[in-house]
């Protein structure tokens, strides 16, 4: 029998009552089918950006665990993402995809609890978002985007403003550097400020 957590990242939902719906106009079956296109593209789509963030979390995983532990890491050292990719040798998954997935796999912890279905003890730390939260709601293009972050609290905020807001991934970027410049701009009035003499 399986979690209701791993349900939830697996299972379709059909639109409410789609059996009872009655069709008596072509305009309304063509509408019908129209809808329940777009429904499913729309789930795939999601269904995609869920597999595609956990694929490269267990990328990372498997990274670091080698990194950790591998009988034979010192022989590839510094080298050993470059080498990987080359012997991999699949389009897309190459040497800058596997240093990010191994620093998310670094970054988010939760994924790991929930993925062994555990209790974490961290999720009662105030600002970290659930693993289910992150994998439903995240595609990894914000994932990445937000690692570029070095401060945690200011992920956590990057995070849970692209899931309340659903924000797209250029939205996400607008923001950002949005914010930098802001933080900028009141750095210099504060230098400013600082280094005027008074009269």
């Amino acid at each position: 029998m399986k979690d209701n957590k791993q349900e939830q990242i697996t299972t379709y939902i059909l639109p409410i009552n789609w059996e009872k719906k009655e069709i008596f106009s072509f305009t309304e079956l063509s509408s019908a089918i129209e809808q329940i296109h777009f429904d499913v593209q729309h789930s795939a789509f999601k269904a995609i950006n869920r597999y595609t963030t956990l694929r490269n979390y267990l990328i990372g995983y498997y990274i670091v665990e080698y990194e950790q532990k591998g009988n034979d890491r010192a022989i590839y050292g510094e080298r050993l993402l470059k080498r990987l990719a080359e012997k991999i040798n699949i389009k897309g998954i190459n040497e800058t995809l596997l240093k990010i997935s191994r620093l998310f796999y670094i970054n988010y912890p939760q994924i790991k609890t929930f993925l062994l279905n555990k209790k974490s003890a961290t999720m009662s730390h105030q600002f970290t978002n659930s693993a289910i939260d992150i994998i439903n709601n995240l595609s990894f293009s914000h994932i990445r985007e937000i690692m570029t972050v070095k401060d945690s609290f200011a992920r956590y905020f990057y995070e849970t403003e692209c899931m309340k807001s659903s924000w797209n991934v250029k939205e996400l970027l607008m923001c950002h550097i949005s914010v930098i410049m802001r933080l900028i701009l009141e750095t210099i009035l504060l230098l400013v400020y600082c280094y005027v003499p008074v009269k």
